[in-house]
């Protein structure tokens, strides 16, 4: 593998940002490249990204939450988008995939809950 990407869906928590750390030593470690979707599965539908490098994980054990930002409302498969003056809700799950395959990454790290996790399986 040589890019991965990673986000963090569902609620805010302790720990989230150990995690992110973590995962991008060991991601660098290896020789790989590390892309952070912001906000959980909205950041990758979007195309909401940052290449995590050392700065960005530099201090982050003294900080709470999640660097990335999270949410637990955007599901791809079931995702407000405004048409008019209304919210309607879509399937942008290929938008999604579309979006790993333009950046090449080879896995998706998704932390969080039940729900974050199915959702990551499903895609």
């Amino acid at each position: 593998m040589k890019r991965l990407g990673i986000l963090t869906g569902g609620g805010d928590a302790p720990g989230l940002n150990a995690v992110i750390r973590a995962v991008a030593k060991v991601t660098w470690a290896q020789g790989a490249k590390l892309y952070g979707f912001r906000n959980g599965y909205s950041g990758l539908i979007r195309g909401d990204y940052l290449r995590l490098e050392k700065p960005h994980i530099s201090g982050l054990l003294h900080k709470g939450g999640t660097m990335l930002g999270t949410n637990n409302r955007d599901n791809p498969f079931n995702f407000p988008i405004e048409e008019g003056n209304n919210i309607v809700y879509r399937d942008m799950s290929d938008k999604a995939i579309q979006n790993l395959e333009r950046l090449q990454i080879d896995c998706l790290i998704v932390i969080g809950g039940d729900g974050s996790l199915a959702i990551g399986r499903e895609l």
